[in-house]
């Protein structure tokens, strides 16, 4: 497998403030992946993808009175080996991965990274035990280690108990981490070399509920996590630093309803409630978000997805004073269509923020406006759903 994608962004914000329609960021991925499978027998599957992604960035800003220009390239190269057991009642799973990112980064006033590399290497396992008809119990674990941050291991467990044909319980906990990145472990000022990963642990209880005919289906979750040793930006030092602990408590319902001509209609909506180790809530986080797509198929060859995406008002910080502040909330559009031409090719169209609308994810980044990608897809069997929700 193969795929090539080339971009171009115009980033129109500059320190103090003023637009500047001359500030660009270009972008080339090139990735590489070989998947290979083994039937090893009936009950036996050994699965192993090899793959590396080369990517690069160029920043230009000529009027800007320090950076006018900067490159970052970067290699990940990732092996994956998995080995699957069908036992009956078990589904046992058991693997490894390696991985190795390298990453050089220059700019007019000279060399910020130069062939940085972290190597993360992983083992896995997991077991899905259906108990009878009514109950299946996941169990599992992963172990990631790498020189700069250390290990993890991070086990999850999850119950799924039907309580009839209609009514599904869900429980489940685990711990994860997100382990710092190359920019904050080494970035000249603000990288700091002895931050250690951000580590979780969530609990979730939900409940799924059918209608006896197949027809609609009422999803509600809700979900607690709480966070330490979050890597954070400290302004005051202008350095990354494990600098806090919080709290995420939130519940998610999702409605999906079946329509004519294979079509469905899914509506979604989270509430979250965050707060750090100071009492105020986390950045970027909204209280409320959701999302409503329309599926369907017009005919024999034509489909497509209409998505509104919601996102409610949030802390951020202002990228002129620094200062936290608080942003409006958004509505945006995309609509995409996958048409069937012959033998397994499909032409697809895209039109992303649909509406124009002028918002912004994070302060001093406004969101591009309307914009459209056409292209082609290959091996394709039947038209897919090509879900346009992000």
């Amino acid at each position: 497998m193969a795929q090539n994608v080339e971009t171009e962004t115009g980033i129109p914000f500059a320190i103090p403030g003023d637009p500047t329609p001359d500030r660009r960021q270009q972008g080339e991925s090139t990735l590489i992946a070989v998947p290979l499978t083994w039937h090893i027998g009936q009950r036996w599957t050994l699965e192993l993808i090899g793959s590396q992604i080369d990517t690069t960035f160029a920043f230009a800003d000529p009027d800007d009175v320090w950076v006018t220009e900067s490159t970052t390239d970067t290699t990940s190269t990732q092996a994956r080996l998995a080995s699957n057991h069908d036992l009956g009642s078990h589904t046992f799973s058991w693997g490894g991965e390696w991985r190795s990112d390298e990453v050089n980064d220059a700019s007019n006033l000279g060399p910020n990274l130069d062939a940085e590399n972290v190597e993360v290497t992983s083992f896995f396992l997991q077991d899905v035990w259906n108990m009878g008809a009514k109950v299946r119990l996941l169990l599992g674990a992963r172990w990631d280690d790498a020189d700069q941050w250390g290990s993890e291991t991070s086990p999850r467990a999850d119950l799924g108990w039907r309580l009839s044909e209609s009514v599904e319980l869900r429980v489940g906990y685990g711990t994860a981490f997100r382990p710092p990145s190359i920019g904050e472990l080494y970035y000249p000022f603000s990288g700091n070399p002895e931050l250690v990963s951000e580590t979780s642990s969530s609990a979730d209880l939900g409940f799924t509920v059918g209608s006896r005919n197949g027809a609609s289906r009422w999803e509600i979750t809700a979900f607690s996590t709480d966070l330490d040793n979050l890597i954070e930006f400290d302004f005051e030092s202008y350095r990354n630093h494990n600098i806090g602990s919080a709290s995420i408590r939130g519940a998610e319902i999702t409605w999906t309803q079946s329509l004519p001509r294979r079509g469905a209609s899914i509506v979604q909506a989270t509430y979250l409630d965050t707060e750090d180790d100071t009492g105020l809530p986390l950045l970027r986080r909204p209280e409320w978000s959701g999302s409503w797509t329309l599926h369907g198929s017009f005919s024999k060859h034509l489909n497509g997805d209409i998505t509104m995406l919601y996102v409610g008002a949030r802390d951020d910080v202002d990228p002129i004073t620094f200062e936290r502040t608080r942003t409006s909330s958004y509505t945006s559009a995309d609509v995409a269509l996958a048409y069937s031409l012959w033998n397994g090719i499909e032409l697809t169209a895209r039109a992303l923020n649909v509406l124009d609308k002028e918002y912004s994810e994070v302060l001093g980044y406004p969101a591009p406006g309307r914009r459209y990608l056409f292209g082609l897809r290959f091996g394709v069997d039947k038209p897919s759903r090509w879900q346009s929700n992000p």
